[in-house]
């Protein structure tokens, strides 16, 4: 085992070693250029469960939409805006009572990126917005 990790740090070090050698950051990375991005996410989940001889029984769904827009201030800086929407939607039988229970959240804020040349980014952000 420890063999495996030891040749996965070291093959990792030679693959960083060779991007970070590169003289230029690509051209999507450079000043100037436009970065737009996001993502989407769904779950749905039923759980049935015992508890105190009883069986209880949830459902869960919720969605996840994010949106950025930035652009590169510098080789490999970029600043943007996000938007953030999130619902959850849960149902539950609990002691022969049925519950539900909605969360809505809306966050908008600032970020900033920093790329490697090799293309890994650190990001941070400040958000603010309102739960329901």
């Amino acid at each position: 085992m420890k063999k495996a990790i030891v040749i996965s740090v070291a093959l990792l070090a030679l693959l960083c070693s060779k991007s970070f050698a590169q003289s230029e950051y690509r051209p999507a990375l450079q000043k100037g250029s436009v970065l737009i991005g996001g993502s989407m996410a769904i779950n749905l989940g039923h759980e049935n469960y015992e508890y105190s001889s009883q069986t209880n029984t949830t459902k869960l769904n919720s969605f996840q939409f994010t949106s950025e827009v930035g652009f590169f201030a510098g080789d490999g800086f970029a600043l943007g805006l996000f938007l953030d929407y999130n619902t959850e939607m849960q149902k539950y039988n609990q002691n022969g009572n049925d519950n539900k229970t909605t969360s809505t959240q809306y966050l908008v804020g600032p970020f900033i990126r920093l790329y490697t040349k090799g293309g890994l980014f650190f990001m941070g952000n400040y958000s603010f917005g309102k739960t329901k």
